[in-house]
């Protein structure tokens, strides 16, 4: 996340490789914002998502996400999703860092953050209503930051150039 962030204000994410999953890619394909992908030509890519999004405790102990901005699908927007369940995160040997990083992100920006995840977008091919959904198999693989990230992002941002 952080050298994405260093190449990203260097302006050289599409020549900077990054390895992961035991494949080399650079981190302008790898990293990817889900803001109005195509959900439909997203299905079978692993890459880094990111976005803002809304973060709430579950009842049952566990975490959900939304994302703020949506993929598309047909002539609809789709706000992904992801769970983290409360036996992902017992099973987590740092959990109690990361239940401390999500409950104090709740506490004080009111469950605004800002999540990177990789994984593929998933949708039900037979779901009654469609929707866009994240599984995190390893919760190595989810970062989930305050907004107090959004001014980096916003500096090293390409739109206005």
């Amino acid at each position: 996340m952080q050298k994405f962030l260093e190449h990203r204000r260097d302006k050289d994410l599409a020549e900077a490789l990054v390895e992961i999953g035991g494949e080399t890619s650079t981190y302008e394909a790898l990293f990817r914002n889900v803001y109005r992908q195509k959900a439909a030509d997203q299905l079978t890519t692993r890459a880094i998502w990111w976005g803002t999004a809304s973060l709430r405790a579950t009842k049952e102990g566990g975490y959900y996400l939304r994302f703020s901005r949506p993929f598309r699908h047909d002539d609809i927007e789709l706000k992904p999703t992801i769970t983290l369940t409360a036996k992902e995160i017992d099973a987590y040997p740092v959990r109690k860092l990361l239940r401390a990083r999500l409950d104090k992100i709740i506490a004080e920006a009111d469950g605004y953050c800002v999540v990177f995840v990789w994984a593929k977008p998933w949708m039900p091919k037979d779901a009654e209503k469609p929707f866009v959904r994240f599984y995190v198999n390893n919760l190595d693989h989810i970062d989930v930051r305050g907004p107090e990230i959004l001014e980096e992002l916003k500096n090293t941002s390409r739109v206005g150039e």
